[in-house]
C-alpha cells in the first residue's frame, strides 16, 4: 500500500496531536493539518468522519497496487498502528 494523503484534525492546545505531528514530521511522512478551532468545516468533515469530537484524528488515503484508495481513520495517537500501516519501523 502508498500513501495517497495523510490528514490531522488537531487543535492548537492538544498535547497528543503535537506529538503525532513531530513523531510523522522525524519520520518523513508528510500531513496536511487542520485546527478545528478556527476551521468549523474541517470540523465538520473531523465529525463526520470519526464520529467524536476527540484530537487528533488522522485520516490516512492509502493506495493498493491495483489503484484501489482505501480511507484509515485513526482516532488518538495511536503510533503502533499507524507505524503498522504505513510501513514505519518503531
Amino acid at each position: 500500500m502508498k500513501l495517497v494523503k495523510y490528514t490531522i484534525y488537531s487543535t492548537p492546545t492538544c498535547h497528543y496531536c503535537h506529538l503525532l505531528m513531530d513523531w510523522l514530521a522525524h519520520s518523513n511522512v508528510a500531513y496536511e493539518n487542520k485546527d478545528v478551532v478556527s476551521d468549523l468545516e474541517a470540523r465538520r468533515i473531523m465529525v463526520e468522519k470519526s464520529q467524536q469530537m476527540g484530537v487528533p484524528v488522522s485520516v490516512i488515503e492509502m493506495r493498493n497496487p491495483a489503484g484501489k484508495t482505501s480511507e484509515h481513520i485513526i482516532v488518538g495517537f495511536a503510533q503502533a498502528q499507524i507505524s503498522n500501516l504505513l510501513g514505519i519501523q518503531p
